[in-house]
């Protein structure tokens, strides 16, 4: 699905749907604007181990700190790591 109005009213409606989990591939520009409204409560941050010269920032200045914790790594033959995070106080968000 792609969806270009307001992501939070979108995550809210999604909420209410039966189900268990959003899941968001994103840009920086969608992963900015979840963050900007604490809208993510679990991430995967994908290392490549390929060196870039320049590119895109995932995290972009102007994002209100965020109290992640790490819950799990992987490690693959291919080099590439995958880093799961949750927000801290997940459990406190949801009750």
């Amino acid at each position: 699905m792609q969806y270009f109005n307001d992501v939070k009213a979108l995550i809210a409606d999604l909420r209410k749907e039966p189900g268990k989990d959003i899941y968001c591939d994103g840009d920086s520009e969608t992963i900015k604007e979840m963050l900007k409204y604490s809208l993510i409560d679990k991430m995967i941050i994908s290392i490549i181990p390929h060196l870039l010269e320049s590119g895109i920032r995932l995290f972009r200045d102007g994002l209100p700190e965020q109290n992640i914790k790490l819950v799990n790594s992987q490690t693959f033959a291919s080099g590439l790591v995958q880093l799961s995070y949750e927000k801290a106080n997940l459990k406190a968000d949801r009750v």
